[in-house]
């Protein structure tokens, strides 16, 4: 596999490892994971805009729609899935 094709973000923006990740912190990750519309290039922009996941789940909704979200996605993320990412997490 060529290396050069391998992109990988920044280390300020991804987590050290999952088993450094507190898991209440590891839900968080994975519930943004899990929002449904949110792909690679959002969920970059996200981390970016917020620093944390956790951040992009407390922030307003106004906050949200400021960073191009439709409301049916801000709505995901005020309400997020927790039961299907503590099935992720089992």
């Amino acid at each position: 596999m060529d290396e050069d094709l391998i992109v990988n973000p920044p280390e300020s923006e991804t987590p050290a490892g999952t088993d450094a990740l507190a898991p209440e912190e590891l839900r968080f990750w994975l519930a943004l994971w899990r929002v449904p519309g949110i792909g690679p290039a959002a969920f970059h922009h996200l981390l970016h805009r917020f620093g944390h996941p956790r951040e992009v789940f407390t922030s307003s909704v106004a906050s949200l729609q400021a960073s191009k979200l439709s409301t049916v996605i801000c709505g995901y993320i005020k309400n997020p899935d927790w039961h299907g990412v503590d099935q992720d997490c089992a």
